[in-house]
């Protein structure tokens, strides 16, 4: 078992959020919905409620799309239309995807303020991992280092974004997030490898340094890049 894989396992409660928060923001805002007293509030108390054993099911499905074999030759936008065409076959998952319509139906202000709410819990959830990723370095050996380094390479990329949507409220760079998220989680769960994750970072940092990631910001992720062992 890798260091991330349990550190995913310690504070699977932050990895879930984080999953399914980005495919289905609604999720990680029960306290409004419930203020704004939407019987949609009791399918959220439900998935959150699901055991560990359905919530693995639904990771398992998710990461199975976007390690497809041609994920390169598609851009991200499919995928993530490829996930919601794929969630939408399935009955087993039925209150999760009516959480999709659920938000469409709300109006633009409310709707704004959920996903506003996910992403803040999001990239908490982001900074709980990053942060026992640096408790653990001084302590694993050189594989794992490697794998800490790209991993939470990716992970602050993804934070970023998500930061930079907050302010632009550009929706691509949202769905960009959503993916590297589950492409995390599909490495997470042994379906893509190291190198996979590189590259994923590799596209992402050279299409999106211009305004969405500062220069040091950039610089520090080329220069954890450069210190990864071979």
């Amino acid at each position: 078992m890798t260091v991330v894989v349990e550190t995913t396992e310690i504070y699977a409660h932050d990895f879930h959020l984080a999953v399914f928060g980005s495919i289905r923001p609604i999720l990680c805002a029960p306290e409004y919905v419930r203020r704004m007293r939407r019987h949609y509030y009791f399918d959220i108390e439900k998935i959150l409620n699901w055991d560990e054993e359905k919530k693995n099911k639904l990771i398992d499905f998710l990461v199975e799309v976007v390690s497809a074999p041609n994920f390169y030759d598609e851009d991200f936008e499919f995928w993530l239309e490829e996930v919601e065409r794929k969630l939408q076959e399935l009955k087993v998952f039925e209150e999760f995807n009516r959480l999709k319509g659920y938000l469409e139906r709300i109006d633009q202000k409310q709707r704004e303020k959920i996903v506003d709410i996910a992403v803040n819990r999001i990239m908490s959830s982001i900074d709980t991992i990053l942060r026992e990723f640096v408790y653990q370095m001084p302590s694993v050996d050189e594989k794992s280092l490697k794998e800490l380094f790209v991993v939470g390479s990716m992970l602050r990329v993804v934070r970023r974004l998500l930061e930079y949507y907050r302010r632009s409220r550009d929706k691509k760079i949202l769905t960009l997030a959503t993916v590297l998220i589950l492409r995390f989680a599909a490495y997470v769960r042994g379906k893509i490898g190291i190198n996979d994750l590189m590259r994923d970072m590799s596209i992402s940092v050279s299409h999106l340094r211009e305004g969405i990631l500062s220069d040091d910001t950039f610089g520090d992720i080329v220069c954890n890049m450069q210190q990864i062992p071979t």
